[in-house]
């Protein structure tokens, strides 16, 4: 039985990270049950996350990820992935052994360590990253082949406007 839920049927959630900072409102969802989150609160793998229009979240995992997801926001929670489906998300990778793929509807991003900010706009359909440290990768999720290196105060974005989905060259941070 999960904290704070009803029975899953036939399945065990893994608990992989818990929250540790709330602002305003947000709600989990493990295999279709939802609850209001609060600070302590376990994530477990294959949930999903929803922070309201003002509110906004942190978490880290167990592996020394830290996650701070913006407001109006909504994240699906993997083991070893992550898929920002909306909104905002401010990653602070700590742990050099491992890999996380961060993904939205038409990018994917790859980093082993450092600081980053991945902003996933619904509405236009566009994707973008700035690197604050380290070094990530940038696709799009229809063309993995063609990913570009964005290094520390680096952007691009991901819009299937712009080149065919081709991720834009990086770019200094305050350059047009």
């Amino acid at each position: 039985m999960l904290e704070g839920f009803e029975k899953i049927e036939n399945k065990k959630a893994e608990i992989i990270g818990k929250i540790t900072k709330l602002k305003g409102e947000g709600f989990l969802s493990v295999n279709g049950r939802t609850k209001a989150l609060k600070v302590g609160d376990p994530l477990y793998d294959q949930s999903d996350l929803v922070i309201e229009h003002e509110g906004s979240l942190s978490f880290e995992t167990l592996d020394r990820q830290t996650y701070h997801l913006g407001k109006a926001s909504s994240l699906e929670i993997g083991k070893s992935s992550l898929t920002l489906r909306a909104g905002e998300l401010y990653v602070q990778s700590k742990n050099l052994d491992s890999v996380t793929t961060l993904s939205t509807a038409n990018s994917i991003v790859t980093l082993k360590n450092g600081e980053a900010i991945l902003v996933y706009d619904t509405i236009k359909a566009k994707t973008q990253l700035a690197v604050l440290n380290g070094v990530m990768t940038l696709a799009n999720s229809r063309a993995k082949d063609v990913a570009i290196s964005i290094g520390e105060g680096n952007f691009s974005y991901v819009d299937n406007n712009y080149e065919g989905g081709i991720p834009r060259d990086p770019t200094p941070v305050g350059d047009v």
